[in-house]
């Protein structure tokens, strides 16, 4: 699964900066909504939202999902051209993913009494652990082994949005299906409370470190972050990624 991908600008109607709201069983963002983000290495990602600000298709070049919402579930549908795998099944309650189903695969979210994710379990195993309202430390399982993590935050910058959070701290595992980290960058919330700061670093029991810098508008809201990645034998490589709010 690719670890941030980019879009292009396109015109859409502006929203406002309206309280969470459950529109169907479905949590939408407060405030804006990510339009697209582009990586440098022009990768291209767009976002359509409803009139109730939920996301209802995102796409990649050829590839695209389809997002279908219900009171109780939302399903998430990938067409391609190069592949073909079965629509995946996020289980919502009070607007929170509880359950995933795809392929037959079943994986339950858990979470603590703040609403803050603490485990998948299920297909595989993953957990996160949480101090000062930011996850401070996630371990997940790389095929060949467990991984541990461990994260910083910038105290003095807040986080209105986790985009960068999904595929950084690895929550894109509650799900196998192909981009389905795609809704969960549109909509954070989905898995709870989210992060009180911003990501500064990820550190990896496996010798990587990745260092996140950002340039924010008069709102707060990332309008670029870069990201630069030292591997376990020194050598470095930034990936820079522009997004649009609206």
């Amino acid at each position: 699964m690719a670890l941030l991908a980019v879009v292009m600008c396109v015109n859409f109607a502006s929203c406002s900066d309206d309280e969470d709201e459950n529109n169907d069983g479905g949590t939408v963002v407060s405030g804006k909504l990510l339009r697209s983000m582009s990586e440098d290495d022009n990768n291209n990602y767009l976002f359509s939202y409803n009139e109730k600000k939920q996301l209802i298709s995102a796409t990649l070049g050829g590839d695209k999902i389809n997002v279908k919402w219900s009171d109780s579930d939302i399903i998430v549908e990938t067409i391609s051209t190069s592949f073909k795998e079965e629509p995946a099944n996020f289980i919502i309650k009070n607007g929170i993913i509880t359950s995933t189903v795809w392929d037959k695969e079943t994986e339950t979210l858990t979470y603590d009494n703040n609403k803050h994710l603490i485990k998948i379990s299920g297909d595989k195993t993953c957990m996160w652990s949480w101090g000062n309202d930011n996850i401070s430390k996630f371990s997940y399982y790389d095929g060949r082994e467990t991984i541990t993590c461990t994260c910083t935050y910038y105290a003095d910058k807040e986080n209105k949005h986790s985009t960068i959070d999904i595929n950084a701290l690895r929550l894109y595992h509650i799900c196998g299906i192909e981009y389905a980290d795609l809704l969960l960058m549109a909509h954070p919330n989905l898995l709870g409370t989210t992060n009180k700061n911003l990501l500064k670093s990820v550190t990896s029991s496996d010798g990587w470190t990745e260092n996140y810098s950002y340039e924010i508008d008069k709102e707060g809201y990332p309008t670029k972050i870069i990201v630069t990645e030292t591997n376990e034998y020194g050598s470095s490589y930034n990936d820079t990624y522009t997004l649009i709010w609206q």
